[in-house]
């Protein structure tokens, strides 16, 4: 994957935008925001970050949402297409509240033949109940995964399911998957 596009521009985002770039990857973002981080930290303050990005040849589409993923692109509501091998989703999962029926519209965005990979990191439920780590219950999460329920919410919404791992010691799960081609199971 040469283009990458990430979905989301709060801390994990753009830490995964900077990390990418720094590979040598063409990175753009795509957010619904005014500017990145402007929820939590002000508008003022997200436009300072962006523009350190910027500086390092992050590419931001502010005020935007992934309509589509074609064979080669990803398509925004405001017309544009962002050439794209990979879609990153990193720490948006769990804050869905339907995630099926947003990981069926992902899949039913992705262009028929069309191969894009998605790439889609969660906290990983066992190990916050095995480490008992209660912050992660209290944060605003309506939606927890352990290996097998995210394998399975991606299976059933369409995706082949290429890999499926712990990371950061057990603390997170990350999954990469490409369009099935066999029919998703209701």
């Amino acid at each position: 994957s040469r283009r990458v596009v990430v979905v989301g521009a709060g801390f994990i985002g753009l830490e995964v935008a900077a990390a990418l770039h720094e590979r040598g990857l063409e990175v753009h973002v795509v957010t619904p925001e005014s500017e990145p981080l402007a929820k939590v930290m002000g508008p003022q303050l997200g436009a300072f970050i962006r523009g350190l990005h910027t500086a390092r040849g992050v590419v931001f589409h502010l005020r935007e949402e992934v309509t589509g993923i074609a064979a080669d692109a990803v398509e925004l509501r405001g017309g544009a297409r962002l050439p794209a091998d990979l879609v990153v989703c990193r720490h948006v999962l769990e804050h869905i509240a339907a995630p099926r029926q947003f990981l069926a519209a992902v899949r039913a965005a992705i262009s028929r033949g069309a191969q894009t990979g998605v790439f889609f990191e969660v906290p990983n439920a066992l190990a916050t109940l095995r480490d008992l780590a209660i912050w992660d219950l209290i944060y605003e999460h309506p939606s927890y995964f352990w290996q097998g329920s995210l394998a399975t919410a991606f299976a059933r919404t369409g995706f082949r399911v290429e890999h499926v791992e712990e990371t950061f010691e057990g603390q997170f799960l990350t999954i990469h998957a490409r369009p099935s081609d066999a029919p998703a199971p209701q």
